[in-house]
């Protein structure tokens, strides 16, 4: 509790900081994505409690697809919690997921989010996913757990994604302690810690007197943040003037997330009737989001795309954002790698010699005696008495 609060007070500090600032900014400095193939697959849609077309998730299928990953998480928000709204939505995800060799593998609702995880036919035997309960807090905000491993040969691969939608709300420039700003890093920073808790009860549980470095896994969050700009101070007439930072930047370090650099236009708030514009009433900004935190030491996760899906027919105000991860092991410290073999010379004596090339993997087949080749043994005068008296030469 009271790390909480130092980190309060020094988020407190960074916003009146930001608001004073002279430039103005809207992209962030985070790390430059690749582009190249991918692994895994992560969608985040707001649809403003509109219908969803069909031809919405054919085109978030299909991007799935052309991105080569094998395994796909696509959050839905603010979607229609209606009985045939779910019926229609599932069916036309199974649809077209079977169009394009996917399967889906489990479907997880909460009273904000529609999660579905998906995978290739081929892979779908090597991954296992394990979901925590769904958790709403006063209907305010809520977030899903899960844990997606992919089974290999030499290793496993194992990746934490936190499906959350967070409280919304934009405070005014005259709020001095800004309660909506506050609420949302207070309603992520207990994400992260139940998500931590419960990932290391169940998934990997560890000795209670084994100390553990907190968040020491891999671990994505997506959906709908509701991130809202910094209103900058005019430092000159102290009045309102334009809009000057992302607050999420300013919260997602504390909490040991980043996030890829955004190099795609703002997300909200779209016209209805034309997406190429925005409406002039709220501020356009990014609530649509994807953060990852690298904390296993042996695979790292190295992003590799980070756009958003044009040209969708919805009446949503959103737009989907995407992005696409790998997961690379360091081959110097694999998950459950096979102990190399090794020669090892067993029961050595002065007057014998030992073969060099007798192979025993270490600490797993038991010790093997080795014989003089020197001494001639008890089976081998019977085999070559055997053989002799087969060529009609006895001895």
């Amino acid at each position: 509790m009271a790390e909480q609060k130092k980190i309060e007070r020094d988020l407190m500090k960074e916003y009146n900081f930001r608001q004073c600032k002279s430039n103005t900014t809207y992209h962030n400095d985070g790390p430059s994505f690749t582009e190249g193939k991918s692994e895994i697959f992560t969608c985040s849609y707001n649809m403003c409690f509109e219908t969803m077309n069909e031809r919405t998730i054919k085109s978030i299928v299909h991007d799935m697809h052309g991105s080569q990953s094998y395994v796909g998480v696509i959050a839905i928000e603010d979607y229609k919690n209606e009985f045939y709204e779910l019926r229609r939505i599932r069916n036309f995800m199974n649809y077209h997921a079977k169009d394009v060799k996917f399967r889906v593998l489990i479907t997880r609702h909460t009273d904000k989010q529609l999660i579905f995880v998906l995978a290739k036919n081929e892979r779908k035997r090597d991954i296992k996913v394990s979901c925590q309960k769904s958790i709403s807090r006063y209907a305010e905000y809520s977030f899903l757990c899960m844990c997606i491993e992919v089974q290999q040969v030499e290793f496993t691969k194992r990746l934490c994604v936190i499906a959350v939608y967070l409280k919304s709300g934009q405070d005014t420039i005259d709020s001095l302690d800004k309660p909506m700003f506050l609420a949302r890093f207070r309603e992520l920073y207990s994400v992260v810690h139940n998500c931590n808790t419960w990932w290391k009860t169940y998934i990997i549980p560890s000795n209670a007197y084994e100390e553990k470095e907190f968040m020491d896994f891999n671990c994505l969050i997506i959906g709908d943040v509701n991130s809202n700009m910094i209103e900058k101070i005019n430092k000159y007439t102290n009045t309102p003037g334009s809009w000057a930072f992302d607050e999420m930047q300013i919260i997602i370090p504390k909490i040991g997330f980043e996030e890829i650099k955004r190099r795609f236009r703002a997300t909200y708030k779209l016209d209805r009737n034309d997406h190429a514009n925005y409406e002039k009433t709220v501020e356009k900004s990014w609530p649509d989001r994807v953060f990852f935190h690298n904390g296993d030491v042996q695979i790292k996760m190295q992003a590799v795309h980070y756009t958003v899906i044009e040209g969708l027919s919805s009446l949503s105000q959103h737009l989907p954002v995407i992005a696409t991860f790998n997961l690379i092991p360091f081959k110097s410290t694999w998950v459950n790698k096979r102990v190399p073999l090794e020669p090892k010379p067993y029961n050595m004596k002065p007057e014998g010699h030992v073969n060099p090339f007798a192979y025993v993997e270490k600490s797993k087949r038991p010790i093997l005696k080795e014989r003089s080749i020197n001494k001639k043994s008890h089976e081998y005068e019977k085999f070559m008495r055997k053989y002799s008296s087969m060529r009609g030469d006895m001895a």
